[in-house]
């Protein structure tokens, strides 16, 4: 059974996710069957996505202790200087992620 999913009308590709639904409804296999034009939920990439989130936010929060150098403890400028380099792999992640 091959149904075609993929067209420039919006219109026609939620047709196309109605059609497949009564189709799994009427045949419990396919549900099984690798359909075209679909991909696999990759999990890993969810997770990354979340530690991803908390680095970018570590980088937002820990940026301003960059200047602060001499006016608060060193070890405490070199923690949150470490902390934002660190956290640095961030944002070049989203976008292989999103695929931009």
């Amino acid at each position: 059974m091959t149904v075609a999913y993929k067209s420039g009308n919006p219109d026609s590709n939620m047709m196309n996710c109605v059609q497949r639904n009564r189709l799994m409804e009427t045949n419990p296999q396919m549900e099984a069957e690798k359909v075209p034009g679909t991909r696999e939920h990759v999990w890993f990439f969810d997770l990354l996505r979340c530690l991803a989130a908390i680095a970018v936010v570590a980088i937002h929060v820990l940026g301003p202790y960059r200047e602060q150098l001499g006016q608060i403890p060193f070890t405490d400028w070199s923690v949150a200087v470490l902390v934002n380099g660190a956290s640095r792999w961030a944002v070049p992640v989203f976008i292989m992620i999103t695929g931009a």
